[in-house]
């Protein structure tokens, strides 16, 4: 009758060895709670990871835009911004066909493309400008004969919130810039969003 004791003793010897064991392992001996509660934490956090990632990505979706003049411009004040009023496309919604105004919402580098064509008689003068500063030039001489169609593209590394447009910087002649039909545009895109 000694032997019974001593087989419970190693019985339970045993259980406690084998919990012992079995708590090592991670999530083993957590009551149902704390493991509920361990899988609703990492779920959260990959919630909050994926958003992060979402956000990251939308705030480097490609911008590009095109506009073009729906009409001629025959009225030249220099300095003032060219507007072009038809938007064909506006990827991002970056450039304003109100006011001729494209604004960075991310920094980068973008390329921007002008288009411009004149009717005979007009000396133009055409500028690009980042924020106060011109980047680059298109100048249409005069034509007695025929229209004057020229492009010029700009490379640039622009910072969140610089603006880039086109302004008139002057004129001779009759000067018309012919709208319509894709003659004069203004087109732009980001080649590398940082």
């Amino acid at each position: 009758m000694a032997t019974k004791p001593v087989i419970i003793c190693l019985c339970h010897f045993l259980v406690l060895l084998l919990h012992f064991a079995l708590c090592q392992e991670p999530g083993i001996c957590t009551s149902r709670f704390d493991y509920e509660y361990k899988i609703l934490k990492k779920l959260h956090d990959l919630e909050v990871e994926i958003e992060a990632v979402k956000q990251t990505l939308y705030d480097r979706v490609s911008v590009a835009f095109m506009a073009e003049l729906s009409r001629d411009l025959t009225s030249f004040t220099k300095g003032a911004t060219v507007i072009f009023d038809h938007t064909i496309l506006n990827n991002g919604s970056r450039y304003n066909p109100s006011n001729g105004v494209f604004v960075a919402k991310g920094s980068g580098l973008y390329v921007f493309h002008l288009v411009a064509t004149s009717r005979p008689g007009s000396n133009i003068f055409l500028h690009v400008m980042k924020n106060n500063e011109q980047v680059n030039y298109l100048f249409l001489e005069n034509n007695v004969d025929f229209y004057h169609h020229r492009s010029v593209p700009t490379v640039l590394e622009i910072a969140a919130g610089d603006q880039v447009k086109v302004i008139i910087h002057g004129s001779s002649g009759s000067p018309n810039l012919v709208g319509c039909c894709f003659h004069t545009h203004f087109s732009g895109y980001s080649l590398i969003l940082k």
